[in-house]
């Protein structure tokens, strides 16, 4: 006989309907790092440090995610950077332009029911296209050999990725982020070698701001979930005495 009160106290209580509006909301995230080559023109691929030093080139993004609920989302994002790499006497740098769209899952909510929302482990998949710039430079004899090839059209790109986020306030997040690119094209280092697609990782840091109804969310939201979980738990406890 306890039991049912205590059931429909839950279905009706604001904390359970707060938790659930908690992740029905859109965020904005504004990201910054490094692009990473990997192909023809590359030679530290088994080696992430030196390719961090010698085979990248900076970029930045913004990322608009809808939350539905507490596991999935579906975001855009825009990324502009430059890649760079070089092998035997020739070296290469580009210039890109990438939009997506991606799947997400937060994998942490998955594993854990009752997380508040403070720590998340994202991950990720998509499609989108790109286009690109590129110039390599070809050493022989004392002379330097230019070459160069640009997209006519958008370039296909498909990806998957993850992504660690903390909440440090109810409307502000910081994220880490890395995503492998695997692009339909083998231009990207203006070098056509073994029949393999170039790819490329985008890893970066950023600031996240949460919205709800396309306003930023109050930051005595995060009070009022706390407010209401004190006041659940008490009157859970009354029916239970």
């Amino acid at each position: 006989m306890i039991m049912i009160p205590v059931t429909l106290l839950q279905s009706q209580n604001p904390v359970f309907r707060n938790q659930n509006e908690y992740w029905r909301v859109w965020d904005f995230n504004i990201n910054s790092g490094i692009a990473m080559f990997n192909g023809d023109l590359s030679i530290f691929d088994d080696n992430y440090y030196q390719k961090m030093i010698h085979e990248s080139g900076s970029a930045a993004g913004v990322t608009l995610t809808r939350h539905f609920g507490r596991l999935l989302g579906v975001s855009g994002q825009a990324v502009i950077g430059k890649l760079h790499g070089s092998k035997n006497n020739s070296t290469f740098n580009s210039k890109f332009i990438e939009y997506n769209f991606h799947l997400r899952l937060n994998v942490y909510n998955l594993i854990h029911p009752d997380n508040k929302g403070h720590l998340g482990i994202t991950a990720y998949s998509g499609f989108g296209q790109f286009l690109f710039n590129s110039v390599k430079d070809t050493y022989l004899e004392g002379e330097v050999a230019k070459t160069s090839h640009g997209t006519r059209v958008p370039e296909f790109v498909y990806f998957v990725g993850g992504s660690l986020f903390y909440r440090t306030k109810a409307n502000i997040g910081i994220t880490l982020d890395a995503g492998i690119r695997q692009c339909d094209n083998d231009w990207l280092d203006v070098t056509i070698m073994n029949g393999d697609m170039d790819y490329y990782t985008y890893l970066s840091v950023g600031i996240t701001y949460y919205l709800q109804n396309g306003k930023i969310m109050p930051l005595a939201y995060k009070a009022r979930i706390a407010y209401n979980d004190r006041r659940q738990k008490s009157l859970r406890n009354n029916f239970l005495n």
